[in-house]
């Protein structure tokens, strides 16, 4: 099963860019964001802490998703990153 993820990272890092992940679904938000550190390790300090608790908000069809709910197939996730003093 696919889903996407797409996000704006913080300065300094690529963002706008696209990644399509295969893994099997339903998974969690955070399943995702650690499948996605495990096969992009060059993004893996942006997506999870030393804690493996995600960094980025999830945001499914405009509407936050928590790092506990499902990821359906087909599913498009945004990634966003909150940056202090904004």
């Amino acid at each position: 099963a696919t889903a996407a993820a797409r996000g704006r990272a913080p300065l300094g890092r690529p963002s706008d860019e696209q990644r399509e992940l295969e893994m099997p679904v339903p998974a969690t938000g955070a399943e995702l964001l650690r499948a996605l550190a495990e096969r992009e390790p060059d993004l893996a300090d942006l997506l999870m802490d030393g804690e493996g608790r995600p960094i980025p908000a999830l945001v499914r069809e405009g509407r936050p998703l928590a790092a506990e709910e499902r990821v359906e197939d087909g599913d498009r996730i945004e990634l966003v990153w909150v940056v202090p003093g904004g």
